[in-house]
């Protein structure tokens, strides 16, 4: 069997690990579904840090985090983040580098063939059971970050607002999960984030805890989320059509009304009446007295919409199996093979 490379996914093969740590909720199975079609095709798809340089007849880039890189053969770009974190990765000369970009940024400027996909997962469905035995309010499932540098788009220091704000006026009605919150706020640039470190340490020798509402890691984010009414699901960032991530999906997944701020389309792909919209309310205020008058026959109305999005075609794209077989397909085209 022949052999390409993937940057981008980790080293020693770990990403097609079906039982490693980082496939957390079954994360890696677009990755997994990829390798199988390849596999097919003929070609074994490893880690970068598994294959020589003159053994891979093609690679395949994860977001363009190593532009310096130059080869002779076919070059493949999935990109799914925005500039704000990878900023390389929509700068006109990396995307004409490659011989493909699949991304669902349809925006791009390059002369190279630009195929449309989405962040995509193991579609499951929910039940319909209301919020009764939902013992805790709301929640939030994000890292510490920030963006690469100062950004208006970025909704990071959103996070940390509606944080803020509800550690201040409702804090028994909102647990905050994921990593980094041991620490303040982090800053922009590395400078930022080493300052930031520093604080952190100084809070710890003084027992001082920065985030009150932080009730650590998660091993399986739908099983948290099973607990909760509602989850604040705020992408990275605002500003681009079509990025929309993971992170409503395993909202749904549990059955958990996401709070979503993110794509400016996001009604154009997931209907308005599986969510709640952040951009309407004005403050915090506003938007916690209107999900504290929902009832449960109403709540039980956004999990029945829910089930009916995830069960129809307007949700295929994002589902692991449609991802893998696009790239595949596309991959085999470009390299002059058949696809069947």
């Amino acid at each position: 069997m022949k052999k390409a490379k993937i940057f981008g996914l980790g080293v020693e093969n770990v990403a097609f690990d079906p039982d490693s740590a980082a496939n957390r909720d079954n994360c890696m199975l677009p990755m997994r579904l990829l390798k199988n079609k390849l596999g097919i095709l003929g070609f074994d798809l490893q880690t970068a840090d598994m294959i020589n340089e003159s053994d891979s007849e093609f690679e395949i880039h994860i977001d363009a985090k190593n532009i310096q890189r130059k080869s002779q053969i076919k070059k493949f770009l999935i990109k799914l983040e925005t500039p704000l974190i990878v900023p390389n990765g929509s700068n006109k000369e990396v995307l004409d580098s490659f011989d493909r970009v699949f991304s669902w940024d349809k925006s791009l400027s390059t002369s190279t063939p630009l195929t449309e996909v989405f962040f995509s997962q193991e579609l499951s469905f929910p039940s319909c059971d209301g919020f009764a035995d939902r013992a805790t309010f709301s929640c939030m499932i994000s890292g510490n970050k920030t963006a690469a540098e100062p950004d208006k788009r970025e909704l990071y220091s959103e996070r940390v607002e509606t944080i803020r704000w509800y550690e201040k006026n409702a804090l028994d009605d909102f647990h905050l999960y994921g990593t980094g919150w041991n620490i303040p706020p982090m800053r922009y640039g590395k400078s930022g984030r080493l300052l930031t470190k520093i604080e952190g340490k100084i809070y710890s020798a003084l027992g001082h805890t920065p985030f009150p509402s932080y009730r650590g890691r998660v091993e399986s984010k739908i099983a948290v989320l099973k607990n909760y009414k509602y989850c604040f699901c705020y992408e990275n960032a605002t500003g681009f059509n079509n990025y929309v991530t993971e992170k409503i999906f395993d909202c749904f997944f549990a059955g958990c009304i996401p709070i979503y701020w993110g794509a400016p389309n996001i009604t154009d792909i997931i209907p308005a009446n599986c969510f709640i919209d952040r951009r309407k309310f004005e403050n915090h205020d506003q938007l916690h007295e209107a999900l504290k008058r929902i009832s449960e026959e109403e709540y039980i109305d956004y999990q029945k919409n829910i089930i009916n999005f995830l069960k129809s075609d307007s949700a295929i794209p994002f589902s692991a199996e449609h991802f893998s077989e696009v790239v595949a397909k596309n991959i085999a085209k470009d390299i002059g093979i058949s696809f069947e």
